[in-house]
């Protein structure tokens, strides 16, 4: 969402600019249903009109810079270096910030497959994929 937000006061410019700029937007292919615009408090009518958006992004900690004395504390609370190393990884590896947020929608299931599958196990036979069997004690023969 884009909000573009208006000085309250009721002042025809303000409302004018902001109305404006939510045209503008939607001129530059912005879906209108992702423009609001609102009022904000100000302590003038005449304030600026503001526009902007939220973003989201995973820091990465620098875990070296991470002053952490890594002795056994008896407080019960997580020394500052605790799970540096984990969150730094996460953090670099993670695309999408807001997934950590909630989750991602699910696709539709695919009905073929789970019809596939049923099929199988009503017939009697595995519906597992066939285990490989250990070669020279390894489980793969993909890597040497």
């Amino acid at each position: 969402m884009i909000r573009v937000e208006a000085p309250s006061g009721n002042d025809p410019a303000a409302a004018r600019a902001a109305w404006g700029v939510r045209d503008a937007l939607a001129g530059m292919g912005v879906p209108a249903e992702r423009v609001l615009v609102m009022a904000y408090d100000a302590p003038d009518p005449r304030a600026p009109v503001l526009a902007g958006f939220e973003t989201l992004r995973a820091h990465v900690p620098n875990c070296a810079a991470v002053g952490g004395s890594g002795q056994i504390g008896y407080s019960n609370q997580p020394t500052s270096d605790f799970g540096c190393a984990v969150t730094a990884n996460l953090a670099a590896q993670i695309a999408n910030p807001r997934d950590i947020v909630a989750p991602r929608g699910m696709d539709a299931p695919d009905m073929g497959r789970r019809s596939k599958v049923f099929d199988t196990y009503r017939a009697g036979q595995r519906t597992a994929a066939p285990q490989e069997e250990l070669v020279d004690g390894q489980v793969s023969r993909a890597v040497d």
